[in-house]
């Protein structure tokens, strides 16, 4: 199964953020560790992930540490101009970085589903290609899928 996770999803398990999907992030990355499942990433998210792991005091060897054993886990998804020009103009997603993740899974047909914790952004979005998920939703999915 391939998926697309969105930053806030990562940031969840990266962090362990209360009051969020933090538990069931974990149990998507550590079912792409285990290799059960695909998890897919914009070039976007590995620069956010940069950006909060040093503010959140990961410095030097530590940084780069978490960011390689991160990456290991990940395929990333590239973007191009239309994908941004694409996302710009797609009046159903008004978070615009949203509406940049979004149209950036689309560009992979592989890619099965997209997991955010901010689905209500996406509810007026034509899901008919792509569905978008939360990411307890996914871990549903993968135990029906999986038991």
């Amino acid at each position: 199964m391939t998926i697309f996770v969105d930053t806030n999803v990562i940031l969840d398990w990266l962090l362990d953020r209360v009051d969020t999907f933090a538990e069931e992030a974990t149990s998507l990355f550590l079912a792409a560790e285990e290799k059960r499942i695909t998890l897919y990433i914009s070039g976007g998210s590995v620069y956010t992930v940069v950006y909060i792991l040093h503010r959140a005091g990961k410095r030097g060897q530590k940084l780069r540490d978490a960011l390689g054993n991160f990456l290991n886990l990940v395929q990333i998804v590239g973007s191009d101009k239309n994908t941004f020009v694409s996302a710009n103009q797609l009046m159903t997603i008004t978070d615009l970085e949203d509406g940049f993740q979004y149209q950036t899974a689309l560009g992979n047909s592989a890619i099965q589903y997209f997991v955010t914790g901010n689905v209500k952004d996406f509810r007026l979005t034509d899901q008919s290609q792509l569905p978008v998920v939360t990411p307890a939703e996914m871990v549903a999915i993968l135990i029906a899928n999986h038991p």
